[in-house]
């Protein structure tokens, strides 16, 4: 008995001495998890290129989008600040009998009167500042704008000119006064007006005739209302000529997604997608231009025509002041 109770013990004592501890029994599970979670929390170099991959092709898809998006804050802004001209004109229309401004300021014959730097004066854009005839200030609209130093800057080109050069005569930073123009033929024009207003959908460069034939009617496309302003090309022209008058063969820009803005005697805007040819970098003949435009009126027999808004016979002359309210075969400015 003493012998067996011996032996128990030993063997107990070998069994403790041998044996791995409860608690370290119970704790190897637990440090197997977290040494494969230890080597898991390292990424192998074909996950870090999966998931910069992934993170590449978001970035692809998000950013157009994105671009998108801002554009089309820039396109809203723009045709605002179009939309404020035209309503400027009504504006100045209410104070003055209801008629708009003339193209130039004129002398009592009628012709241009040049600043003191030897530029005519366009009267609804600049002005001879009256404490000092040397010094060009904003002009007739910009006294029923807000914010007269910015109204003027398209938020896409902040009036930047083709050249990088400085054609601006206010004295702002920027190289040009204004990213709108006044369309000339407009000068004069009556508050209420309905002359119908369209444009050759498709221009080809064709000798711009007297009068559009019938045969060709169904090449215009109407507008819905007189228009005054326009977002003029920088490259055509409102670069070489600032003079803030679209006529002759300025453009429209495309620079909203291939489309400018307008902006109507009924203080409308909208976005206007003027038809170009091939290359956007030289002025071709399916380029859209001022000589495209025209205004249902009477030709020279009296008949009912849709006129040219440019003269025909001495285009960039210019339609008289308030041609536009009854328009005529002959109509043209003293030069």
């Amino acid at each position: 008995m003493h012998t067996h109770t011996h032996l128990n013990r030993g063997a107990l004592h070998a069994l403790t001495q041998t044996s791995t501890p409860v608690n370290q029994v119970e704790n190897q599970p637990m440090d197997r998890c977290n040494n494969a979670l230890q080597r898991r929390a390292a990424f192998t170099l074909i996950e870090l290129l999966v998931v910069i991959a992934v993170i590449a092709v978001l970035v692809g898809l998000l950013l157009p989008a994105l671009g998108r998006a801002r554009e089309t804050g820039r396109q809203t802004s723009c045709m605002s600040n179009i939309k404020q001209f035209a309503v400027g004109a009504n504006l100045y229309g209410n104070d003055f009998k209801d008629y708009l401004w003339p193209d130039k300021v004129r002398g009592s014959n009628g012709l241009p009167i040049r600043s003191a730097q030897g530029n005519e004066i366009t009267a609804w854009a600049r002005a001879q500042d009256t404490n000092d005839a040397t010094r060009i200030v904003p002009g007739l609209v910009y006294k029923y704008l807000d914010n007269v130093e910015a109204c003027g800057s398209c938020p896409t080109n902040k009036r930047r000119s083709a050249t990088g050069a400085s054609q601006a005569q206010f004295g702002y930073e920027v190289e040009l006064d204004f990213d709108y123009t006044f369309i000339q033929a407009m000068q004069g024009t009556r508050l209420g007006t309905t002359t119908p207003t369209g444009y050759l959908k498709q221009p080809d460069g064709r000798t711009m005739p007297a009068f559009l034939p019938t045969a060709r009617i169904d090449e215009l496309q109407t507008l819905p209302s007189i228009p005054l302003f326009v977002e003029e090309s920088t490259k055509f022209f409102n670069t070489s000529f600032p003079d803030g008058l679209w006529a002759y063969t300025d453009q429209i820009t495309h620079r909203h997604n291939k489309a400018g803005t307008m902006s109507f005697l009924d203080t409308s805007a909208r976005m206007f997608n003027a038809p170009e040819g091939g290359s956007p970098d030289v002025a071709d003949a399916g380029d859209m231009d001022t000589q495209d435009f025209f205004a249902l009126g009477r030709d020279n027999s009296g008949a009912p025509a849709w006129l040219p808004i440019e003269v025909p016979s001495n285009p960039g002359r210019g339609r008289p002041f308030g041609w536009i309210n009854n328009p005529t075969y002959l109509g043209a400015n003293p030069q």
